[in-house]
């Protein structure tokens, strides 16, 4: 398995490299032990999971196909299996032999939930905004103006939310 650490990006050096640069706009990776990205790229299996980590050893990206990648100020590393649900979101850490779920730190899961709570506000809103001014204009049908209340009160229970509580919160259920 691959694990090739810490590409930082680099001018062409090699003749090939200087060819495709006077060709047009290219860049160029360099990883700390002297690995040129593109031809590392062969040294990865075809079958297995591709990811790119930072320093941290967070997992910021994710591939089955490791040209998919571009992994400046990153490592990349492979794996035949990784936990199911990992992904990109900064949730899954690598720590040079695992992938796992990371532990958050209490502001982090704060802001999680704070973004939660704002992508629910602003798909309810959404949502209300036709429903009232049908309402408004007295257009709304008896059906509309249920889904209007239901909607509402969603919003009221939202409104409720002490995202300093992550991640011990318990989320309303959205209207149908």
């Amino acid at each position: 398995m691959q694990n090739i650490k810490n590409f930082k990006l680099t001018k062409p050096v090699t003749p090939e490299q200087k060819a495709i640069a006077e060709q047009g706009p290219a860049a160029f990776l360099i990883s700390e032990d002297g690995r040129d990205w593109y031809t590392s790229q062969k040294d990865f299996k075809a079958d297995t999971l591709k990811f790119a980590y930072n320093a941290q050893g967070v997992i910021t990206a994710i591939s089955h196909d490791v040209s998919g990648l571009w992994p400046v100020d990153m490592s990349v590393a492979e794996t035949d299996s990784a936990p199911e649900g990992v992904n990109n979101r900064g949730l899954w850490v690598y720590d040079g032999a695992h992938v796992f779920e990371r532990e958050l730190t209490a502001s982090e899961r704060e802001q999680m939930a704070a973004h939660t709570l704002s992508s629910r506000m602003r798909d309810a809103e959404a949502i209300i905004a036709p429903l009232s001014r049908a309402e408004k204009y007295g257009q709304a049908t008896d059906t509309e103006l249920a889904r209007l209340t239901a909607w509402e009160k969603y919003t009221v229970l939202l409104s409720r939310i002490d995202v300093s509580q992550a991640p011990n919160i318990t989320w309303p259920e959205e209207p149908q």
